[in-house]
């Protein structure tokens, strides 16, 4: 009680930022309407509200005693509130992007799955300015509207972590079964299946909550799932071999993503493609593409243009923002 009383103003006041945040109204058809410049002015004053409110939401999260407290505040709401069954939320890359595969089982869903109502939930305003405009079903999670979603659904399916599709991990609740769609699984270590580098306490604490509302985990052979199970300790009877849905576009191509190819390549049709895509490891420097103390760009390029040859550099999402590999790219 003591701890309660002591944070209950500051647990207030986050709720009430939350409620007073008001999200833009921007209409499918913005690049026609006359008012287009003044609601690409209001997207770009609420990302800038929305960003630090985001902040103070996950550093508010992540205060010990606050994130405890919180999540059996939130387990107590759950228990009163009407669940929605129909209800699935999605999510992938920490709330931050809309692809991999829960993208491509959200699209499916949305086509295929009438009966269902799949809501795309993230914490980057640009996914959520795109997805409505396209007319989808977006929701915030750090608004109030996304933690009412996330109180109300019993189902939520993600590729990453529970940031996926709450604020914080512990702005989850126990009443939420989730599907790790997972994003790949390579033969290095990590989250419990590591040696050399321990978790941290509280990165231990929200991989062990993930796990244990983890209900199945699809992965794309029997090796891969004993892998997995390694590092997801869920019980192995819980990994369920199905393939990534994100791989079904390999099979069955969609024609517009034939036409993007092809306006990639424009004139250009090389004799070869290589996809070169290396990953990270926990504690360790940023990943170089070419560590090596000769490697010279210049005559990379010269021999991949002799050799008509696309190399494709697909970095790890998890460096995506880090400067050093940015700045490689560009």
């Amino acid at each position: 009680m003591n701890t309660m009383n002591k944070y209950f103003p500051y647990y207030i006041s986050i709720l009430f930022l939350i409620n007073c945040t008001q999200k833009p109204e921007l209409k499918p058809n913005n690049a026609r309407n006359t008012d287009t410049q003044k609601n690409v002015q209001q997207f770009f004053n609420f990302e800038k509200i929305y960003k630090t409110q985001s902040k103070i939401v996950s550093q508010f999260f992540s205060l010990r005693h606050i994130r405890f407290f919180s999540h059996s505040v939130l387990n107590f709401i759950v228990r009163r509130t009407k669940p929605d069954y129909k209800l699935v939320l999605f999510g992938a890359m920490n709330g931050n992007w809309f692809g991999d595969n829960s993208y491509h089982l959200f699209e499916w869903c949305l086509t295929h799955r009438k009966d269902l109502h799949p809501v795309w939930m993230t914490r980057n305003p640009k996914v959520y300015a795109f997805l409505k405009e396209q007319n989808k079903p977006v929701v915030l999670s750090p608004t109030l509207k996304g933690f009412r979603c996330l109180l109300k659904a019993r189902i939520g399916v993600y590729t990453n972590s529970l940031k996926d599709l709450a604020v914080h991990p512990f702005a989850t609740h126990d009443k939420l079964n989730v599907i790790a769609l997972r994003h790949g699984r390579s033969v290095k270590r990590v989250r419990f299946a590591r040696k050399d580098h321990k978790m941290s306490p509280i990165e231990k604490k929200e991989r062990t909550l993930e796990s244990q509302l983890i209900k199945f985990a699809i992965s794309t052979s029997e090796f891969i799932s004993e892998l997995q199970e390694e590092c997801l300790l869920i019980g192995p009877e819980k990994h369920i071999v199905t393939g990534y849905p994100r791989n079904d576009h390999l099979f069955n191509v969609p024609s517009n993503d034939k036409k993007i190819w092809d306006s990639f390549l424009g004139e250009h049709v090389p004799k070869k493609v290589v996809l070169y895509g290396p990953s990270w490891r926990h504690g360790r420097t940023p990943t170089q593409f070419f560590p090596f103390d000769d490697f010279d760009k210049s005559k990379l390029y010269d021999f991949l243009e002799s050799q008509q040859i696309l190399l494709l550099l697909r970095p790890h999402v998890g460096e995506l923002s880090n400067p050093t590999v940015r700045n490689f790219l560009v």
